[in-house]
């Protein structure tokens, strides 16, 4: 029992670890994937032989992982079947030895090994379900990480058209290190159309996702009809 508990705790936390690079991995895989199938035409247009490069790295490591998972789920069933069955054939031998020296009749020793071996083939099957069930913890907990997310609540002014003027004042939007735009100040009139110019990755994308709450974290105010953005409810 103890070279059972001390091989489950090895080996489960081994499983438990791989199962989690695994996911990771197969998260890669599919949105690699994803990428590629919705994105064809750029793939068709410039050179595919950087993409696949790309896939096969993804591929190779997901391909790692996965044998280093089974490796460990297949050493430790082996370990266990190891344990087990050298124990009872300790048992027999032992049995036997007794057996002969007339301390107890075949009858009582066989009787006791039927019991051993119900609950040896029990022990393994417990075995396998806590190392498949700790394979699965990191599946669990992503699940109830998703779950816990917090939900944007329905709470503020609610929109009822622009009536005046959209204004920027001082806004600034970063982004771990980067910052994405740095105190931009702009009015903008109901009913006027203006034209957004930049470079690719200086913010105009940025500046727009911010007025239908797309972009939440950032410093100033945007003001709506003179109500701060934030204000407003994010439901329609």
């Amino acid at each position: 029992m103890p070279v059972l508990a001390f091989a489950l705790q090895y080996f489960g936390e081994k499983r438990k670890k791989y199962s989690k690079k695994l996911q990771e991995s197969f998260s890669h895989y599919i949105q690699h994937l994803s990428q590629i199938v919705s994105g064809i035409e750029v793939v068709k247009l410039f050179r595919e032989k950087i993409f696949f490069r790309y896939f096969n790295r993804i591929n190779s490591d997901l391909l790692k992982r996965q044998k280093k998972n089974r490796f460990y789920e297949t050493v430790y069933l082996s370990s266990v079947e190891i344990v087990a069955y050298t124990a009872t054939a300790g048992i027999i031998f032992y049995g036997g030895v007794r057996i002969i020296k007339g301390e107890i009749t075949a009858g009582d020793f066989f009787s006791f090994l039927g019991g051993v071996l119900i609950l040896v083939n029990s022990l393994q099957t417990l075995q396998r379900g806590a190392i498949n069930l700790k394979a699965l913890t990191p599946v669990v907990d992503r699940i109830k990480y998703v779950l816990n997310l917090p939900v944007e609540e329905d709470k503020g002014k609610e929109f009822e058209g622009l009536k005046e003027s959209i204004t920027y004042r001082d806004v600034s939007v970063k982004m771990g290190e980067n910052l994405l735009l740095e105190n931009i100040n702009l009015k903008l009139k109901k009913g006027e159309k203006i034209g957004i110019v930049g470079a690719t990755g200086s913010g105009k994308s940025t500046l727009v996702k911010i007025l239908p709450a797309l972009i939440t974290e950032y410093s100033g105010e945007v003001l709506i009809d003179g109500v701060e953005l934030r204000e407003y409810s994010v439901f329609l």
